[in-house]
């Protein structure tokens, strides 16, 4: 059984904020914020095939951050353009 102490609500938890600054250096505050938010079904859903590793799970969740920004920042700029 998991354990929720150490899952990935628990690693969410411990580095949304810093994970909501690192997504607003690309995108506005609202857009960091869904950046960020999309991340955590991600992170639970790559749980299991994560390495037992608190450094690798979060480096997953900032390349998830990231990924999401970047994604966000594409589609603002196609807007933009049309």
């Amino acid at each position: 059984m998991p354990d929720p102490e150490h899952g990935p609500e628990a690693l969410y938890t411990a580095h949304r904020e810093s994970m909501l600054k690192l997504a607003a250096l690309l995108v506005r505050d609202d857009a960091a914020e869904e950046a960020v938010a999309v991340c955590l079904p991600a992170l639970k859903a790559a749980w299991p095939r994560l390495p037992d590793d608190d450094g690798e799970r979060l480096s997953y969740m900032r390349k998830c951050v990231l990924s999401r920004s970047r994604s966000i920042l594409r589609h603002s700029k196609s807007a933009q353009r049309d």
